[in-house]
């Protein structure tokens, strides 16, 4: 693979939409890259499918599965990784969930942060960006 680089990132854009949870609502691998392929082009899809949790699985081993997954991450996979944790830990620094409490939200923190450690790629900017939201959300959670 080409080294990250504006050029090569831009069928990137978008990946945000390829993946809402609406886009790949199945379990089943064919379905997962079929949808986002048919939508977003071969690129995409891939990526779309690299990210996708199997949802037949329970969330306690999803979670653990994306720590052990993590180093095989490719590096358009890993930046869209990296974006959605800094973004679901951004959400969770300004607006707590109501059904969680200040411990459950520290441990989804502390989740991502192991997540995007796992990652083999350096991608200083996001990375970055991602210990700068960790380290605000910490604060306000205290």
């Amino acid at each position: 693979m080409p080294p990250l680089s504006p050029e090569n990132l831009t069928p990137l854009r978008r990946a945000p939409c390829a993946l809402d949870r609406k886009s790949c609502p199945s379990s089943q691998p064919h379905v997962r890259y079929r949808e986002p392929r048919r939508a977003f082009g071969p690129e995409i899809a891939a990526v779309v499918a690299e990210l996708t949790d199997d949802k037949a699985l329970p969330k306690a081993e999803r979670k653990a599965l994306q720590i052990a997954s993590a180093p095989k991450t490719s590096a358009r996979a890993a930046l869209v990784k990296l974006g959605d944790k800094a973004s679901n830990v951004r959400a969770i620094g300004r607006s707590q969930p109501v059904h969680w409490d200040a411990a459950r939200s520290r441990a989804y923190v502390d989740w991502a942060e192991a997540v995007a450690d796992a990652l083999p790629w350096p991608l200083a900017e996001a990375r970055a960006e991602l210990a700068r939201v960790v380290a605000q959300t910490r604060r306000r959670l205290g």
